[in-house]
């Protein structure tokens, strides 16, 4: 059961689920084979809506933290599935953000690898998107300042020739 009258068991997200790490941390699961039975999230959908957090949110999660998701087809963009009791241990685990250094990305597994080239790589294209971006509007910028400038001097002129007239 959801209910209770703990004040931090009230808060919810947008979607109007419960953050079950709230929850969790005001109501620890029972000990022993009491805990419930464990359910299969069958979507991004599903582990989002059970783990209390957006979707973009949960795979980030699983790209940095190493939020427990399984891909049956073992690619890196297939199906999703997770199972609740993995999701809730994760969520009841300390915060951990393992720092990837010089000697600790040799000892990364092919997956880890993966992943963290994937997101080196996003990361790099976002980045030269971004100066892209930004050159191109830096010129558009100069563009429009010369012609205030160009505009500006016609109006001078134009100003001067009424004057003498």
């Amino acid at each position: 059961m959801l209910g209770g009258s703990c004040a931090r068991f009230r808060h919810l997200t947008g979607d109007g689920f419960l953050r079950r790490r709230k929850y969790l941390s005001c109501h620890p699961p029972p000990l022993g084979n009491t805990t419930n039975k464990r359910k299969v999230l069958h979507s991004w959908k599903d582990i989002s809506n059970y783990a209390g957090r957006g979707i973009r949110t949960i795979q980030r999660y699983e790209v940095q933290f190493g939020f427990p998701v399984h891909r049956p087809a073992g690619k890196r963009c297939s199906s999703v599935l997770a199972f609740s009791n993995e999701v809730d241990a994760w969520l009841n685990r300390p915060p951990k953000r393992e720092r990837l250094d010089e000697n600790s990305r040799n000892n990364l597994t092919l997956e880890q690898r993966r992943r963290y080239l994937a997101v080196v790589a996003e990361a790099r294209r976002s980045r030269e998107m971004a100066t892209a971006t930004f050159d191109s509007c830096v010129r558009q910028a100069k563009r429009v300042q010369e012609m205030v400038q160009k505009f500006d001097a016609m109006a001078q002129k134009m100003h001067r020739g009424r004057q003498s007239a």
